[in-house]
């Protein structure tokens, strides 16, 4: 396993990865809905320190239903904390999106679709990077997030000729 030393990568020799994961799927009053819940303690076993990177606990709720031609959906994705380098010195926050969707078989062969990810556009970043800015490379207000996308909207057209 690779992890961020702070200052270049380094192996993790000795890492442990215990905990639990479920995931539940079932019709309720005429939507599927799926439910994804991961527990989990990441350490460098040498260390004690929990990976970099990785959090703890991540919760995926997702509800969709069909009407006749018409398809709708919704997710609801949250994680929690977790560190940004190896030494658990820099926390990144936990954060949770919620998304839509919708798709409509316009004809037996074209299926029109829309999607909204991240719909209240959440600022949030998975990782960091430091922009050095004078003699102190490590000045904690040099520590920038990288973004993960805000909100975005996808449409599609699919077209299955029947041959």
């Amino acid at each position: 396993m690779i992890a961020w030393g702070g200052t270049r990568m380094e192996n993790v020799s000795h890492a442990r990865i215990n905990g639990f994961e479920a995931s539940a799927a079932r019709e309720l009053l005429g939507w599927q809905a799926s439910l994804g819940l991961s527990i989990i303690d990441p350490r460098d076993r040498d260390s004690g320190h929990v990976l970099a990177r990785r959090a703890k606990r991540t919760l995926s709720v997702d509800l969709d239903r069909t009407f006749a031609s018409l398809s709708v959906g919704a997710g609801w994705h949250i994680s929690s904390t977790r560190y940004d380098n190896a030494a658990n010195s820099r926390e990144l926050s936990g954060y949770g999106v919620f998304d839509l969707r919708a798709a409509w078989q316009s004809h037996p062969e074209l299926r029109w679709e829309a999607k909204v990810n991240n719909l209240f556009d959440r600022d949030y970043a998975l990782a960091t990077y430091d922009r050095p800015d004078g003699p102190n490379w490590f000045d904690p207000s040099r520590n920038y997030g990288y973004r993960e996308a805000g909100r975005t909207l996808l449409f599609a057209m699919t077209w299955t000729p029947s041959l």
